[in-house]
């Protein structure tokens, strides 16, 4: 049972780390093309690119602290701090959009942290495939 518990705590740890470097990965990239084909900052893509991690971060949290019997009060956190961070965020991206923010561009860098929990999710995936495959059942 521990070692279950330890293989998913690895997991999770290794699933959040490739999400972060997949993220940075695209947004450096979102931002060269930016910078070389439209000559101006895309700095708004970085907002949505927070914004998705932000989200998948609070996720992540919140399933790996689920245990057997705090389900509710677990889940009830979860909802309480992703409700809170949406009305924050509304609140600052309202407040940076009268400052010039390109929702556009925020949208961008949300589908970007979404490809890159995508592309996470499909890494660990052939990654435990490859080590199901490796291993032999007496």
């Amino acid at each position: 049972k521990t070692d279950d518990q330890l293989l998913g705590n690895w997991l999770i740890v290794r699933f959040q780390r490739m999400v972060h470097l997949l993220g940075i990965v695209l947004s450096v990239i979102i931002l060269t093309i930016g910078m070389v084909g439209w000559k101006q900052l895309w700095w708004g893509t970085l907002i949505g690119m927070g914004l998705g991690l932000g989200s998948f971060h609070i996720l992540t949290i919140t399933v790996g602290s689920i245990q057997p019997g705090s389900n509710r009060v677990v889940m009830a956190k979860g909802v309480m701090y992703s409700m809170f961070k949406i009305i924050g965020l509304f609140l600052i991206i309202w407040v940076l959009y009268g400052l010039g923010l390109n929702l556009i561009q925020v949208l961008g860098g949300l589908l970007s942290s979404q490809l890159g929990i995508v592309g996470a999710a499909a890494v660990i995936m052939l990654d435990l495939k490859k080590s199901d495959s490796g291993t032999t059942h007496a």
